[in-house]
């Protein structure tokens, strides 16, 4: 199998050709602050967002720069924060320290309920309940 290298599979080329299907689809469970993010993505080094024009003043050649989302989404913001993060995560990782990782999944069967009443709390009463867990979990381990 070929590596991906098109630019019809980068997230920026996706989301605009499937942002109406998306919206239509899933409308009731969009949060306004995910059509921002892919509104961002779309101008994203488009010079939509922002920009800044330099220019040499002994030839006269003017360089555009356009700004960026710097969204975690978007693949080519996304990858100065990896980078940097990464870097941390390893030197931390270094220092032969003990830590968990742990990973709390909501049930599938739930996943429509906090969609649906999220202004209801139900994110509150999620949260409680993993603090509960890993609360649980360190107490057993200890």
């Amino acid at each position: 199998m070929e590596p991906i290298t098109s630019s019809k599979y980068q997230i920026k080329a996706i989301i605009i050709d499937h942002i109406d299907a998306f919206q239509s689809t899933y409308l009731w469970r969009i949060r306004e602050q995910t059509l921002k993010v892919f509104s961002k993505i779309i101008k994203c080094k488009s010079g939509q967002l922002w920009w800044m024009s330099y220019q040499c003043d002994t030839c006269d050649y003017n360089k555009i720069v356009c700004f960026t989302c710097k969204s975690k989404l978007c693949c080519s913001c996304s990858t100065p924060m990896t980078n940097r993060f990464t870097n941390w995560l390893l030197s931390w990782m270094s220092q032969d320290i003990n830590y968990y990782h742990i990973t709390l999944t909501l049930p599938e069967e739930l996943r429509n309920f906090r969609f649906k009443y999220r202004s209801y709390g139900s994110f509150q009463i999620l949260f409680d309940a993993a603090n509960k867990a890993i609360t649980q979990f360190f107490r057993r381990s200890v």
